[in-house]
């Protein structure tokens, strides 16, 4: 089975990710930004996410992005992937 990353679109609702938490990569959050905080994603450039949340924007990674994920149960066929 293949799993990939849910699409996600602006002025949607996802949750941040930091990736030093879950992996000890090179992509922390900003200073005040907390691992699994929600926040809409208010625009997009180059591999950078703009998301606002709590009143505040900021901009992030996009590996700091947590849409959720799909599986393929059938050649082209996709769907959510339950948390279970």
């Amino acid at each position: 089975m293949m799993i990939r990353q849910r699409a996600f679109r602006i002025g949607q609702r996802v949750k941040l990710r930091d990736s030093t938490v879950e992996g000890g990569n090179a992509y922390p959050l900003p200073p005040g930004w907390h691992h699994g905080d929600e926040v809409t994603v208010v625009g997009f450039d180059h591999g950078y996410v703009r998301v606002l949340g709590d009143g505040k924007e900021t901009t992030v990674f996009i590996v700091n992005i947590d849409s959720g994920w799909d599986e393929q149960y059938a050649p082209g066929k996709w769907r959510e992937r339950s948390s279970a």
